[in-house]
């Protein structure tokens, strides 16, 4: 097993042993006032964080620089300073910076939509407001949205999952959505409390039986619609458990950083790491990015014919898998 591979390892390892333990997201105000923690604890202790983490910034921003990131040992810190609010997010699970960037990005987008961007004249009128009194009872909400970004792929993909229906269904709903569109309406969503128009996506998956003995999972994204895929998984798949899938999402966030690493030597556009567990393969190409996690002992040529199989599914079923009319 090479270096980087016992160092993964051994982060999967720890994670596991620490059962959620190595992540943590805190938000607090430029005043050093906490206003939403993923992790509970000690409400003394998450203030003194939030007050070393607010001078931290403060610091920084006094040099005329702004805090992005710091890696210490195990443990990466990933920050996020929007006006008056600072996120900042921290793992030793060996997640990557721009995926813990990505969870503080959607984290704010949440949090504006609950505060919304009045949040700032409040911080103007009174620094040392305590804003979680506006939160309610959201925080819970904002909790499951965070756990669940850890065993979905949509966050890694940057892309909201499409649900599978036959393109002749999909047409008919958006024609019918579209001739009963209230034409002020740009937007809505529904839920079990009120009634209200969504324009549904509902592919029909094709389930075809190639590369099932060499295939444990996967994960695409067509860049130019904005939105993914992967399977479902059904009892006894190998990662059906969300800590096997949570393990296995971290093995495609180190691919994903090799495929967009900015240096010397550029991104990468096929990387294949091999593992105990499975062979991981990333592919960046114009319009998809792809994630396969392959059967460990495949040979990489063998794997690179996989991949290029799946690949030319998922193309030629498109329109089955994703919205690709999207103007209501």
């Amino acid at each position: 097993m090479s270096d980087q591979a016992q160092a993964d390892s051994h982060s999967d390892s720890l994670c596991s042993s620490q059962v959620r333990g190595g992540r943590h997201l805190l938000v607090l105000s430029s005043a050093g006032k906490p206003i939403f923690s993923l992790q509970h604890g000690d409400e003394t202790s998450v203030a003194d964080l939030a007050a070393l983490v607010a001078a931290i910034v403060s610091f920084v921003q006094r040099g005329g620089d702004e805090i992005r990131h710091v890696r210490a040992g195990a443990t990466s810190l990933a920050f996020l300073v929007r006006g008056p609010l600072y996120l900042v997010a921290s793992s030793s699970c060996g997640d990557t910076v721009p995926y813990l960037s990505r969870q503080l990005a959607a984290l704010h987008a949440q949090l504006l939509s609950v505060l919304t961007s009045k949040v700032e004249e409040v911080f103007a009128r009174n620094a040392g407001f305590d804003l979680r009194s506006l939160l309610g009872g959201t925080d819970r909400a904002l909790q499951r949205m965070l756990r669940g970004a850890t065993s979905s792929p949509s966050l890694l993909l940057q892309a909201p999952p499409a649900m599978r229906a036959p393109p002749a269904l999909r047409g008919e709903l958006t024609r019918r959505l579209r001739r009963n569109r209230p034409a002020p309406l740009l937007f809505a969503f529904a839920d079990d409390q009120s009634q209200s128009w969504l324009p549904l996506c509902l592919p029909h998956f094709n389930e075809r039986g190639f590369l099932h003995a060499h295939l444990l999972h996967y994960a695409y994204t067509a860049t130019s619609l904005g939105q993914s895929t992967s399977p479902l998984l059904p009892a006894g798949s190998p990662y059906a458990e969300p800590a096997a899938l949570e393990r296995l999402l971290r093995r495609y966030q180190r691919a994903q950083a090799r495929t967009h690493a900015k240096g010397r030597d550029g991104p990468a556009h096929e990387y294949f790491a091999a593992s105990d567990s499975e062979l991981v393969v990333a592919w960046r190409g114009a319009g998809f990015e792809l994630y396969v996690a392959l059967w460990p002992l495949i040979q990489l040529p063998a794997a690179a014919a996989a991949c290029s199989q799946l690949l030319r599914w998922l193309r030629r079923e498109e329109k089955a898998l994703f919205l690709t009319y999207t103007k209501y």
